[in-house]
């Protein structure tokens, strides 16, 4: 039976510009080798998976973080399934329940999928920076990539019909500048042209986001707080898959977000930090129901690589599992006094 996750037509649209708008509208729609690539590749991954009306609504939203997590969880069906583990999806009702369970070594362990958002970008900037990508499909790119820059955003919508305006004059230019600069109601914006073949149907080329504050521990310690268990009632080991498309999130933020300081020299003092972090709450461990936190990146169905994974495992977790069983890399604790834990650094067999 053909998967609904796409309609079912002759693809004859090449531009890739609605790729930087509508996510799922390009995927469904573009007839580029890589979307037909893409497409084939996650209905391969949704074999087994129950697409029900309310995943299939979230997976062809137009909003693209929406979409985004519906993807995320079939990538970890896909992923949990593909490496020889029994894996399904729990049914949802009038009580909360985890995404998954699975079994690994012959135990139960749940699957919670979270996002965490992009740092410092708020869902107005977001569609603002859609409307103007939206506006370039509008000018005549003289077989041009457009590069963007955005060098600083605004709560304020700016003139679109002024930067238009301003973008066909500057490719019009026989003798133009090496870039534009565009000051607009609090935005400002860097465009550059780069000359493209004549068989190539795109005007969007590199695409940079504005020079913001970064707080992905933040975005990392708010998406998992909204996923503690303690709704769930579980006595089974409990994981929390979180995907991040943040350019800036690294595995410090990830040690800020979780135990409040950076390791020194391999060693984490529990007993010395200030602040709540996840796993450790002003000098004490806390949600320990918590069995540890999967951090998947650079996620695209674009390609075939697998992408960047990592388990941060709980110091004392309430319920253990098997975790090397898991072939991914990831940090292990040994406790070795009252306040400290040596940190291990297991590597997956594919590093």
């Amino acid at each position: 039976m053909k998967s609904s996750l796409f309609d079912d037509f002759e693809r004859i649209e090449i531009n890739r510009d609605d790729f930087l708008v509508e996510h799922y509208t390009f995927l469904n729609t573009s007839a580029i080798p890589e979307a037909v690539e893409a497409r084939v590749r996650i209905d391969s991954w949704s074999e087994g998976f129950p697409i029900n009306d309310e995943f299939l609504k979230r997976f062809r939203s137009k909003n693209n973080k929406q979409h985004a997590a519906a993807f995320f969880e079939l990538f970890i069906f896909h992923y949990f399934k593909s490496n020889g583990f029994a894996i399904q999806c729990i049914e949802r009702d009038k009580k909360p329940t985890p995404d998954f369970m699975v079994e690994i070594n012959g135990e139960n362990v749940f699957i919670e999928c979270t996002c965490s958002s992009n740092s410092g970008i708020d869902e107005i900037i977001d569609k603002l920076q859609s409307t103007i990508l939206d506006s370039f499909k509008k000018i005549d790119k003289r077989k041009h990539f457009i590069n963007i820059d955005w060098l600083v955003s605004s709560n304020i919508s700016p003139s679109l019909k002024r930067i238009r305006h301003l973008i066909r004059e500057y490719i019009c230019e026989e003798s133009r500048s090496p870039a534009l600069i565009i000051d607009d109601a609090g935005w400002k914006i860097k465009i550059t042209l780069l000359p493209a073949s004549n068989d190539v149907s795109r005007g969007v080329g590199i695409l940079r986001s504005p020079v913001q504050m970064p707080t992905p521990h933040l975005n990392v310690l708010t998406a998992l707080n909204d996923k503690r268990p303690s709704k769930y009632q579980l006595s089974s080991p409990y994981i929390i898959a979180l995907y991040s498309e943040d350019m800036f999130l690294n595995y410090l933020d990830m040690e800020l977000a979780l135990f409040d300081r950076a390791r020194f020299q391999d060693k984490l003092p529990v007993k010395r930090g200030k602040d709540k972090a996840f796993f450790i709450a002003k000098q004490h461990l806390t949600n320990s129901s918590v069995s540890a936190v999967l951090l998947v990146q650079r996620l695209t169905p674009y390609s075939s690589e697998t992408p960047k994974m990592k388990l941060f495992n709980h110091p004392e977790p309430k319920f253990s599992f098997n975790n090397l069983q898991l072939k991914i890399a990831q940090w292990q604790f040994n406790r070795i006094d009252d306040d400290t834990f040596q940190i291990m650094e297991v590597q997956s067999q594919e590093d």
